[in-house]
């Protein structure tokens, strides 16, 4: 699902870019894009312009659904992000 967003001073906090994702997923940029424009994976669109941001909980949620491993790094790094958005 795409959704926009408002742009907050803590948004690079926040959320990943598809770039950022894409890594942390173990694939490319333009795959995470495609999973974005096809509703796969859920995504917020930033003003002003067309970037997509995504929420560690839509990147956790897109990995248990597909059954993607992720390594010790990325998850940790996913659960950070996911607690601070809660705490923000």
């Amino acid at each position: 699902m795409i959704r926009e967003g408002k742009k907050t001073k803590s948004a690079a906090s926040q959320y990943f870019s598809p770039n950022q994702a894409s890594k942390l997923l173990g694939i490319s940029g333009s795959t995470v894009l495609r999973m974005i424009h096809a509703k796969e994976l859920d995504a917020f669109v930033m003003p002003p312009g067309n970037h997509f941001k995504i929420t560690a909980d839509a990147v956790l949620a897109f990995t248990e659904e597909h059954k993607i491993p992720l390594t010790e790094t990325a998850h940790e790094i996913l659960e950070s992000k996911r607690n601070y958005s809660k705490t923000h």
